[in-house]
């Protein structure tokens, strides 16, 4: 199957300009595209029909990830490959490296996102399983940050 008709496509360079570019949109009307393991195959099967995709591709930012003596810092864009290679993520946070050695193939390593895996529930890529361990808090970056814990965010559910 093809997506429907997609009628603009926006590639933001910051993240002010994304939040500009959704907030033109009515909830649903447009969809935000990181690495893309989820979202395309939402598209080509129609699950999601928005009218605006906004490809996150350019803003850098959103791939950055520090690992330091206050926690982890990690960027919602930062691919499976990036975090399984991080030497940094030491001590409990092994377990990110070792979920994202693990997840899928090469190419689903290279491309996919925790960010992706995490706002898709994908439980199947072991990334919620190891939020939920490590106590994760979801974001954004700032001084006025309100994170949220991942046991608000994440929701189990079986087929």
């Amino acid at each position: 199957m093809y997506p429907a008709a997609i009628e603009e496509y926006v590639r933001p360079e910051t993240v002010a300009e994304a939040v500009d570019a959704i907030g033109r949109f009515k909830a649903g009307d447009a969809v935000f595209l990181a690495g893309g393991q989820s979202v395309m195959q939402a598209l080509k099967t129609r699950l999601l029909q928005p009218r605006c995709v906004i490809d996150l591709q350019s803003i850098n930012k959103l791939k950055a990830l520090s690992a330091g003596g206050s926690g982890v810092t990690i960027g919602s864009m930062t691919s499976y490959s990036t975090l399984a290679q991080e030497t940094g993520l030491d001590g409990a946070y092994q377990a990110l490296r070792d979920a994202a050695a693990r997840v899928g193939d090469r190419q689903v390593r290279n491309r996919g996102t925790i960010g992706g895996s995490l706002c898709w529930n994908y439980v199947a890529a072991c990334m919620p399983a190891v939020a939920l361990g490590l106590g994760m808090e979801f974001g954004p970056s700032g001084q006025s940050c309100h994170s949220e814990p991942a046991s608000r965010r994440i929701s189990w559910w079986s087929a």
